[in-house]
């Protein structure tokens, strides 16, 4: 059972996140956006050293690509992740607007998970926006982190983390900056 480790923050994440987005962008068309997203993205917090990078295409048709494109760097596409969690919903609940693709793996010395989502769908948006609300929310940031730190340390598996970190996430999207 793989347990989850927090890392301080890196300001690394940040240059890594950009080096990788570059490249990205330099060798695969189709790709309307790349943004930073999940809590590496935050500053000054505390998290998985996995980055977690988000590939905004206009269509799933630009999807095999993209996957000559990151194989080629060394990611792992994992095709049983079709969507993400639907906030709200038990987990395996399926609504369009959801849809994903998923890649993992190392490059340069660094772990990512790649999501690649629709431009302008709802798990795009939702990715965002909940990085901007902690950003612009010092109290909810610290509640989450705090929450984080606590349940790392507990000693549940990374799969469970996720699961009960979804739940979390659901409550603290309803909050308003």
């Amino acid at each position: 059972m793989k347990k989850v480790k927090l890392t301080p923050f890196k300001h690394d994440w940040t240059k890594s996140f950009n080096q990788l987005k570059a490249i990205l962008m330099k060798q695969a068309s189709g790709i309307d956006g790349i943004e930073h997203i999940g809590s590496t993205a935050l500053k000054k917090a505390q998290a998985k050293n996995i980055i977690d990078l988000q590939i905004l295409i206009a269509s799933f048709d630009y999807v095999d690509e993209l996957k000559k494109v990151l194989e080629t760097l060394g990611f792992q596409y994992l095709e049983n992740i079709k969507q993400d969690h639907v906030p709200f919903k038990e987990a395996n609940y399926f609504e369009s607007g959801w849809e994903k693709r998923f890649f993992t793996g190392m490059y340069n010395g660094q772990e990512y998970n790649i999501h690649i989502r629709l431009t302008n769908s709802k798990n795009a948006q939702f990715s965002v926006n909940f990085v901007n609300l902690l950003e612009n929310n010092p109290e909810a940031k610290f509640a989450y982190l705090q929450f984080k730190e606590r349940l790392a340390k507990s000693g549940v598996s990374q799969e469970d983390y996720c699961l009960i970190k979804d739940s979390v996430i659901d409550i603290i999207s309803l909050l308003r900056t």
